[in-house]
């Protein structure tokens, strides 16, 4: 049986129908704003620097310089996965930095950016890069897999058998949908 309704009750309905709409719209998956290591502590990203951080102190991690000057320019700082992984006796963890594709917001790709996925593998506040790669970039036409509910940074995972990293492009850097696997060899991670 259909419900009339009078014209008067007719926009409030309309009203809450719409926030509705925007509630879901908005409820996409966001990605970790911490990540825990074997210790119990937390690494988190602050003032553009990455921190570990326990029940009383917050240390800074020494990281290279590259990703320093990367970090310096954000304008996100992303951890794909909330948990690091034991490799090897030392704690890895994943982190993309996301920098402006171009310094002209005129320009091509001007409102673009470009992310970069690191691996980092802590020796105590020591930081070394032990994987890289580019994983979104508007200069070179480059996308993760997103269902449009959750983050794109979700189509970034730690895999265990074999230990690795996967990732998911709906447009990788030839262009086509592809998942790939780095697997952990050597201290390092190769496809």
């Amino acid at each position: 049986m259909p419900i009339i309704l009078k014209a008067a009750n007719k926009v409030p309905i309309y009203c809450a129908t719409f926030l509705m709409l925007i509630n879901i719209a908005s409820a996409q998956e966001k990605s970790p704003m911490e990540v825990m290591i074997s210790s119990g502590e937390k690494i988190v990203s602050e003032d553009r620097g990455v921190f570990i951080f326990d029940t009383t102190t917050r240390r800074k991690i020494e990281l290279p310089s590259h990703l320093k000057r990367a970090l310096s320019t954000s304008s996100e700082i992303v951890f794909p996965e909330a948990v690091s992984r034991r490799l090897d006796g030392k704690d890895v963890f994943l982190i993309v930095v996301r920098v402006p594709s171009s310094t002209s917001p005129n320009g091509y790709c001007g409102a673009g950016s470009e992310d970069e996925l690191y691996a980092v593998e802590l020796n105590g506040i020591v930081g070394k890069i032990v994987f890289s790669k580019k994983v979104n970039s508007c200069l070179d036409n480059i996308d993760l897999s997103n269902d449009g509910i959750n983050s794109s940074f979700e189509s970034i995972k730690w895999v265990n058998n074999p230990v690795g990293i996967s990732i998911s492009w709906s447009k990788d850097q030839e262009g086509k949908e592809s998942v790939r696997l780095y697997r952990r060899i050597k201290g390092g991670f190769k496809e």
